[in-house]
């Protein structure tokens, strides 16, 4: 019995260390992350032969003590800060990228948006991005990046 649960200890210790570490990547294509300049930079690059899909909202998470963090941000897959529209997806073609405007590491003006009453900077610290993939919502994660201790102004 101590071995059985033992065994079920492990399972469940490398099913958490395989999700931490963002889980299999997209099967529909090969999709990477590679950060930019300036820090909180972001390029989704599809290197693969056919379309892929992903959530226009990417997730932003900060290193912690107990690990990583999901933060509250505004950070989506856009290029430009065009009037907000009712996409919830942005396919990428193949062999190509998107060049997604920056994380400024605020709050509810992360991105676009720059006024926000109840702005917040997260400061400094250890983050990174998760993009989903869809349409088996599988994630991606992009490698830590600094942020700096001060906003770029």
């Amino acid at each position: 019995m101590a071995s059985l649960q033992r065994y079920a200890l492990a399972v469940v210790i490398a099913a958490i260390g395989f999700l931490a570490l963002g889980g299999p990547t997209v099967a529909q294509g090969t999709l990477r992350l590679e950060l930019a300049d300036p820090p909180g930079g972001l390029r989704v690059v599809n290197d693969g032969p056919a379309p892929v899909t992903i959530q226009m909202a990417i997730a932003v998470e900060k290193h912690e003590a107990i690990g990583w963090v999901p933060i509250a941000t505004e950070f989506n897959a856009v290029a430009r800060c065009d009037p907000p529209g009712s996409a919830t997806t942005v396919t990428i073609a193949p062999s190509s990228h998107l060049n997604v405007r920056p994380w400024r590491g605020f709050s509810c003006s992360g991105q676009c948006n720059l006024v926000c009453r109840a702005n917040v900077y997260y400061g400094s610290g250890m983050f990174r991005f998760v993009v989903t993939a869809m349409p088996a919502s599988h994630r991606i994660t992009s490698a830590a990046f600094a942020m700096p201790a001060e906003p770029f102004r």
